[in-house]
């Protein structure tokens, strides 16, 4: 080309073709270097002991809570209380993701191509000493329409111990209206690197409800004894946390739910797991012993009030007697009669008396200070079967807690004895017989809590 002859441009395709070429190089290139960091980081995860050991551990974590579930499950067929319908529960799935997450953090890293940065990531994510301090945590809110979906995680330290509970907490608010609070639990051991989700000891549908975030009021009608249940809802900035909670443990049937106090001290997972036990009983049986043995209570009462309030009528001849027989004496004798329950119709109100062999006083569920005199065997059998069920409960949550513990992860650290754990129980069992003693008293040797009887005053 001879000097001050203009350069011929390159045509548009011709420019197009060196940038698909150049595209293609880069691709290949990226390619490769992905390949060489997945080569680097599969040998890695293969021959790191760090890598090898943290993976094992969260192995372990996701196992220690299926055997716990299914072992849950094991123990209703050797139940005092025994299961009435056939119940099976879902294959449990791995609920830590830990592992992918890990691996793709130290992906990066190798990818970075710096050893600091790559040691500094495997400390950060690998050690087996996780938190140990105390977090309130931050609160997270999201609104839609009417409704606000608040979350928040709290971390606290076990007395005596050295597990650490974290509760991630949900709650869907409509402020003025209703909340529906709900959490998952999870433990974790900062020395020994395992951790367990205690939702997979629950059977299907179960949740956990975090300590006072459920409110009732309650409205009695003193007409009818009867009583409204309102619940409010409750914002979850109000929420402190397990620790401090109230010592109130409960399973909820119909709703599904186990609630929790305070599980950072003494007994507190031993009282959780009793009602993990609970919720067990549940899945196996079509009726829950001491729902059964309270719906009797409230029907034979509510029928021997209406009988009582239509005597009261006949005296004071509001009524005649032939109504009193057709309206409220026969329809409620009947449906006695269904429960197996007998009573006489003279003497059923004289609550003043001792209930003579065979008998039994049953106090009104409306009106506590009002009590009936009846005669029932399947009332000794409804008592048998809710103390059975408590006592299966009890043993059950002692069982797997021992079993939890032999695979690495001590929940109860301060129970050291058989006698710590006796003393816990006796003292539940207590409530509960103190409670049956306020509604039922009898001189039939039925099954009890105790041995011991409430001393009459």
């Amino acid at each position: 080309m001879r000097e001050g002859q203009p350069r011929h441009s390159e045509s548009p395709g011709q420019n197009i073709e060196k940038e698909k070429k150049r595209a293609s190089l880069n691709e290949l290139f990226s390619e490769a270097k992905d390949k060489i960091i997945d080569g680097v980081f599969f040998l890695l995860s293969k021959t790191d002991p760090h890598i090898v050991a943290h993976e094992k551990r969260i192995k372990k974590s996701e196992k220690i809570g299926k055997m716990a579930g299914d072992f849950f499950e094991k123990l209703i067929p050797e139940s005092l209380h025994k299961p009435d319908k056939r119940y099976r529960h879902p294959p449990r799935e791995d609920v830590f993701n830990d592992i992918y997450r890990t691996r793709l953090i130290l992906r990066e890293a190798v990818a970075a191509g710096s050893r600091q940065f790559y040691q500094a990531a495997e400390q950060a994510v690998l050690k087996p000493e996780m938190q140990t301090e105390e977090s309130q945590g931050r609160l997270f809110e999201k609104e839609s329409g009417d409704y606000t979906t608040q979350f928040i995680v709290k971390s606290f330290n076990q007395d005596g111990g050295e597990n650490i509970i974290k509760e991630e907490v949900l709650n869907s608010l409509k402020p003025g209206d209703f909340s529906i609070p709900s959490s998952d639990l999870i433990v974790a051991n900062p020395t020994n690197g395992f951790k367990i989700d205690l939702g997979q000891l629950l059977p299907k549908d179960f949740k956990f409800e975090p300590p006072e975030m459920s409110k009732i009021e309650e409205k009695k009608n003193p007409l009818t004894g009867k009583v409204k249940r309102k619940v409010l809802p409750v914002d979850l900035r109000t929420y402190q946390g397990t620790k401090n909670a109230p010592d109130n443990f409960y399973a909820l049937m119909g709703a599904k739910i186990v609630g929790y106090g305070d599980l950072t001290k003494k007994g507190g997972f031993l009282s959780l797991f009793h009602e993990i036990a609970h919720a067990w009983q549940e899945a196996h049986h079509d009726n829950f012993a001491r729902s059964e043995f309270e719906e009797f209570q409230k029907t034979v009462s509510s029928c021997l009030l209406d009988i009582s309030i239509g005597k009261e009528l006949l005296a004071e001849e509001e009524i005649n007697q032939e109504k009193f027989e057709e309206v409220l004496l026969k329809p409620n004798i009947d449906k006695l009669k269904e429960l197996g329950v007998e009573f006489d119709l003279e003497s059923f109100e004289n609550s003043e008396r001792e209930p003579k062999e065979g008998e039994f006083k049953i106090a009104d569920a409306a009106f506590q200070e009002k009590f009936y005199i009846i005669k029932s065997e399947h009332l000794t059998e409804l008592i048998g079967n809710y103390a059975r069920e408590e006592r299966d409960a009890w043993a059950h949550a002692i069982r797997v807690l021992r079993f939890v513990k032999k695979q690495g992860m001590d929940l109860e650290p301060e129970l050291k004895s058989i006698k710590d754990i006796r003393e816990m129980i006796d003292h539940s069992l207590g409530t509960y017989q103190d409670y049956l003693d306020e509604i039922v008293d009898s001189n039939e040797e039925v099954r009890r809590f105790v041995r011991r009887k409430k001393e009459k005053e």
